[in-house]
């Protein structure tokens, strides 16, 4: 019995030793009774106020207590509605993002600063689409078609030829309102597809096209479609074509530089050895040029290149702007050229380029600074083929060969194209 006894009381020692040597401390209090909560971050302004494009590029938010510690977005975390932005700069008093790729009427902006217990008080904002991908629509027909020339007339319908993918494929006109709706202008075109076109000083379109042998410049009639004649027979392929402040027609035809004048009559002004794919009349500085871009792909060649326009109307000397030997931006990775087949100009000089570049086939180009930028990272895809200038936008085709996607962008530049000396 005495052993039994003593067993029990080892048994009871060991029991209450578990229970109560082995206790685990109680968890500590994530309670802090001295904790103060930082100043409730505010925002005052937005600049650009009120609202800028999403995804093109940068806002600035001012206000107060931010935390300029990096990384800046572990310490900031600055909402567009559930958009977070990325932070590219900052003090405590003035933020500077990228504008988010995200489009609304009333999204609310609003920031998180570690140390406050607090958002900011809500402001509200509006992110505009930059690029419409959908202008036009051309999805909505039930046959798929390619676009190529474009133009607008003076009351900001766009013109569009387009080859209808078809057995056998065909040609059409469509006129797109500002709204976006398209009409069949004009069907079945001689031509599966117009090379330039251009509303001209007496209010008719003109198309360029080939056809076989045929190589000419038709007009059209703005008032009615149906009222088409032969302008001018060409020995050569007219892949574009603009108009000077006098009525003459400049055409980059093949290898040729023709002008047209008023009368009908042809004057062949210089030739090439690359193949000519845009030409643009732009005044500057009280001087009028005639800016041209070629390539000849056997040569790996490929220039932007103008010449002053002089009184009597001959032109001067050949001055190079662009050059892939030397502007090496102009080759790709792999060797080849970045393909450039139109040019245009805003009114504060800038020179705009369709191209096939990746991630921005709109090749902005600065010829004071002799720099290039892109202003629509990825919203803009290659590969374009034509544009068209009216008020703050361009109107550009944009045709991928081999894949599905052929577009007539609206692309807002917020700033007016140089004057066009074709429209009335």
């Amino acid at each position: 019995m005495k052993n039994v006894s003593i067993t029990l009381l080892s048994l009871s020692m060991l029991i209450f030793i578990m229970f109560t040597g082995c206790k685990k401390d109680p968890e500590p209090s994530l309670y802090d009774p001295n904790y103060v909560s930082g100043p409730q971050p505010v925002i005052e302004r937005m600049d650009p106020p009120d609202s800028s494009y999403a995804g093109v590029g940068t806002i600035d938010v001012y206000g107060k207590y931010f935390m300029p510690k990096e990384p800046y977005e572990e310490y900031n975390q600055l909402y567009f509605n559930e958009v977070m932005a990325d932070i590219l700069q900052m003090t405590d008093s003035k933020i500077t993002i990228a504008s988010p790729a995200y489009i609304g009427d009333s999204i609310k902006v609003k920031i998180a600063v570690r140390g406050s217990d607090k958002f900011s008080e809500p402001v509200y904002y509006k992110l505009k689409a930059a690029v419409d991908t959908t202008f036009g629509r051309l999805d909505d027909f039930k046959q798929k078609r390619i676009a190529y020339a474009i133009a607008t007339d003076s009351k900001g319908n766009v013109y569009v030829s387009t080859r209808v993918e078809s057995t056998p494929p065909f040609g059409q006109i469509l006129r797109i309102n500002k709204q976006g709706e398209p009409t069949i202008w004009v069907d079945n075109t001689v031509y599966l597809k117009a090379d330039a076109m251009k509303v001209g000083p007496d209010n008719k379109l003109y198309v360029g096209y080939a056809l076989g042998r045929i190589k000419e410049i038709v007009t059209i009639d703005l008032a009615d479609s149906t009222l088409q004649e032969t302008y001018v027979r060409l020995a050569t392929v007219p892949n574009d074509i603009d108009f000077d402040q006098d009525g003459n027609l400049w055409v980059a035809a093949q290898t040729e530089l023709v002008k047209i004048k008023p009368d009908k009559s042809k004057e062949t002004l210089a030739t090439y050895s690359l193949f000519l794919q845009a030409v643009r009349v732009h005044q500057e500085g009280g001087t009028t040029y005639i800016y041209l871009a070629g390539q000849n792909l056997d040569q790996n060649e490929e220039k932007v290149w103008r010449y002053p326009l002089n009184d009597d109307g001959s032109i001067g000397a050949e001055e190079v702007i662009l050059d892939a030997a030397t502007d090496r931006w102009l080759v790709k990775e792999d060797g080849s050229l970045v393909d450039i087949k139109a040019i245009t100009f805003s009114a504060d000089g800038k020179m705009y380029l369709a191209t096939d570049m990746s991630p921005d086939a709109l090749v902005i180009y600065d010829l004071t600074t002799r720099t290039y930028d892109f202003q629509y990272p990825g919203l803009i895809q290659p590969k374009l083929l034509a544009l068209t200038w009216f008020g703050n936008i361009i109107y550009a085709s944009q045709t991928n060969f081999g894949e599905t996607d052929a577009n007539v962008l609206r692309i807002d530049v917020g700033k007016p194209g140089a004057p066009y000396y074709g429209r009335p």
